[in-house]
């Protein structure tokens, strides 16, 4: 009886917590924002956020280099970027497209990535 009771406890905890996670806001309008949307997709292991993140000529490769991903890669990665500090540096714009310098501290390692961007429909993509 009491471990009925225990399991009844952990069910209603589990859905309770589910509840109260705030869901994934999906923000493409700078690409500050879509940087932060793309990062918290790979946390939150939103799979299809993840690939609208990126510019429509290079979903379907994406797409199928996560789905050849193993669990254990796919969790390598969560855990790298959720101990990884990532900041915005500076943004160079060029008509549709944006150049942004962003200082990736991870392990008392840093180092500066150039990440391209593209807007497709007033939304800010990446380029692979």
């Amino acid at each position: 009886m009491q471990i009925r009771h225990l399991g009844f406890i952990f069910v209603c905890s589990l859905l309770i917590s589910c509840a109260l996670k705030s869901p994934l806001v999906v923000d493409r309008s700078s690409p500050e924002k879509a940087f932060e949307t793309w990062r918290q997709a790979i946390l939150r292991n939103e799979t299809t956020v993840l690939i609208d993140s990126y510019v429509v000529e290079a979903r379907e490769g994406m797409r199928r280099e996560l789905s050849e991903s193993t669990r254990d890669g796919i969790e390598a990665m969560r855990s790298e970027t959720s101990r990884t500090k990532f900041e915005i540096e500076k943004i160079v714009y060029q008509q549709n497209k944006a150049f942004v310098r962003v200082r990736r501290d991870f392990e008392g390692d840093s180092e500066i990535e150039l990440v391209t961007m593209i807007q497709e429909d007033g939304q800010w993509r990446l380029l692979p």
